[in-house]
């Protein structure tokens, strides 16, 4: 079974601990129970019955009638000479966004807090610190 299947499992079971605790009214030994972050609730159950507020509509609408007439006013100030630089790029970028989506970031990887900038000596705490949390986990003493 994998380490993911593992936790998993594991998880499972000290949420079905923690419930048959609430049901059998023994509050007090809940404490020593550690509860696992990521499923408060039980399962089926959701943490947000009514789901996402809905959206005010009309707000929504109004906006959308009078899109032509923002963009109209963006070309305006891309076009005037009269504006600033940073209104006219501002404008002209806004264009750009809306009729293309923004651009995707490029990252760069490897380059900040790379392992080949580590000294030595700190590479092996940090393997020797890793290796110690697989084996925890391993043992499934994951929760300490």
């Amino acid at each position: 079974m994998s380490k993911k299947k593992v936790l998993v499992e594991k998880e499972k079971e000290v949420n079905q601990i923690v419930v048959n605790e609430v049901e059998a009214g023994n509050s007090n030994s809940i404490s020593k129970v550690k509860k696992v972050p990521g499923r408060p609730f039980k399962q089926g159950e959701s943490g947000n019955p009514s789901g996402r507020p809905k959206q005010d509509k009309t707000l929504k609408a109004l906006a959308r009638e009078h899109t032509s007439e923002a963009v109209q006013c963006l070309i305006n100030i891309m076009r005037d000479s009269s504006a600033s630089a940073t209104a006219q790029v501002a404008a002209a970028q806004a264009i750009l966004d809306r009729g293309h989506g923004k651009p995707l970031q490029q990252l760069e990887v490897g380059e900040a807090g790379a392992f080949s900038d580590l000294p030595e000596h700190e590479l092996e705490i940090f393997i020797k610190d890793a290796a110690n949390k697989l084996k925890a986990i391993e043992k499934g003493d994951h929760f300490n």
